[in-house]
């Protein structure tokens, strides 16, 4: 029973307690009664709209969050969550109005900032992104969710440094934060302190075991400290979570391929992973014709091993890799001796 049935926020108010308790059905009963009572309550169809939203009826929920605005140009929460919607479907210039509406409203109001910042790095438009980051923190410095994002963007965007200083404030604030931990793994590593990314992929491995990217540096992080059999579990891992990523095989491949290891009984063969990457990238990479070769010559098919490297640097030539180009021609030479190519990296054995 309701105390008050001629109530518009009596049937509001319990609507909103039992949509939180996940009384769904109950709960829209109650939100269609307020809205019975007061049709042009601009709360109500909010609640309506973000309730819809929750339950992925995303077109009714936008028609409740635009009546919402209509009837009050000031309801800024509507704004955000129009905005959200927005962002989702990637109608990002549409998201962009929706979130200057709420800075409009609420200049003070970090989460705008950093709404903003997200579309326009979904965008990879780093430079506003990273501006309005700076806005977001400058109201909100103890938020370790902005900072871990704006560590992300900056990776992206090559200022390592930077991203490395404020991932390391994110880990400080929130201890355990999975994302930051891995993008700080990431910047260490994309500098060369591989032995620090290590500490740091280890430590997000606990909360994300099945990221594929996670894996994936880890292992070559761990690989780069002459840890390559332990790198090289991570990344068949990697190529198990996303067998269609064609960096991930051929890493896997290069580096089975092109060490002495003792190789387990249930690792994959680097031939038909080095073939896989090629076949995936239509053999338009040398890189990748680089590492086929490399694997063709371990398993001691030295005449295909000739083939593909003449194949690699021709490619190489034409795409004006010259750097590339004179490596794979030196190791086409131990190729055509019979001998494979083993890189200087001494790793040990996996046993």
């Amino acid at each position: 029973m309701v105390a008050n049935p001629d109530s518009c926020m009596v049937h509001l108010n319990l609507a909103n307690i039992l949509e939180e308790g996940n009384r769904h059905e109950e709960a829209m009963d109650h939100y269609q009664q307020a809205l019975s009572l007061e049709p042009d309550n601009s709360g109500v169809h909010y609640c309506i709209g973000r309730a819809l939203a929750a339950r992925s009826q995303i077109d009714r929920a936008i028609d409740h969050y635009r009546k919402s605005i209509e009837l009050d140009p000031t309801e800024y929460l509507a704004f955000n969550n129009l905005g959200n919607i927005y962002a989702d479907q990637k109608r990002y210039d549409e998201a962009i109005a929706c979130y200057r509406k709420v800075l409009e409203i609420r200049p003070r109001e970090p989460q705008g900032y950093y709404n903003l910042a997200q579309v326009y790095a979904a965008r990879r438009e780093f430079d506003p992104a990273i501006e309005y980051y700076d806005r977001a923190l400058r109201l909100d410095p103890n938020d370790p969710y902005i900072r871990t994002n704006m560590g992300n963007v900056l990776i992206q965007a090559g200022l390592y440094s930077r991203a490395i200083m404020e991932l390391e404030e994110a880990v400080r604030l929130k201890p355990g934060l999975g994302l930051a931990e891995l993008n700080l793994g990431l910047a260490l590593h994309r500098v060369g302190r591989n032995a620090e990314a290590i500490q740091h992929l280890q430590a997000a491995l606990k909360s994300r075991p099945n990221d594929a990217t996670l894996r994936f540096y880890l292992g070559l992080a761990l690989a780069r400290q002459r840890q390559v059999a332990e790198g090289i579990e991570h990344l068949i891992v990697a190529c198990r979570l996303h067998a269609d990523a064609p960096e991930f095989l051929n890493e896997l491949a290069w580096l089975m391929a092109t060490h002495e290891l003792y190789r387990q009984p249930d690792w994959p063969d680097p031939v038909q992973l080095a073939e896989q990457a090629c076949t995936l990238t239509n053999r338009r990479h040398p890189a990748l014709l680089d590492t086929l070769a490399a694997a063709y010559a371990d398993a001691g098919r030295f005449a295909d091993a000739v083939a593909i490297a003449g194949q690699a640097i021709d490619l190489a030539r034409r795409q004006n890799q010259k750097d590339l180009a004179d490596a794979v021609l030196k190791r086409m030479q131990l190729y055509q001796a019979g001998r494979p190519y083993r890189e200087a990296l001494n790793a040990g054995t996996a046993g």
